[in-house]
């Protein structure tokens, strides 16, 4: 299995993707089996162009998505950027 986050934008000074690949991980699975992993997204994973076109972290609120694809989400998380903070509620 390959297990793939996702973002989506949204709210933010630009239109942001609907569904963003930012990161992933093949794991091996046994048939009926559950693996624990980590995944880390570093900070320019919520880095884009603003209207000024001026890269960076701009104020945005995101749902991070968890699954084998994205038709295949298995979880989400709500969470923020403000100020050039990633806030996790």
């Amino acid at each position: 299995e390959v297990v793939q986050v996702y973002l989506s934008g949204r709210h933010g000074e630009v239109v942001l993707p609907r569904m963003e690949l930012k990161a992933y991980k093949r794991v091996d699975v046994l048939q009926n089996g559950e693996v624990s992993l980590s995944l880390s997204l570093p900070s320019d994973a919520f880095c884009y162009y603003g209207r000024t076109l001026q890269y960076g972290m701009h104020d945005a609120d995101y749902t991070l998505s968890v699954g084998t694809s994205c038709k295949d989400i298995a979880a989400t998380a709500e969470l923020s950027v403000r100020e050039g903070r990633i806030i996790i509620p």
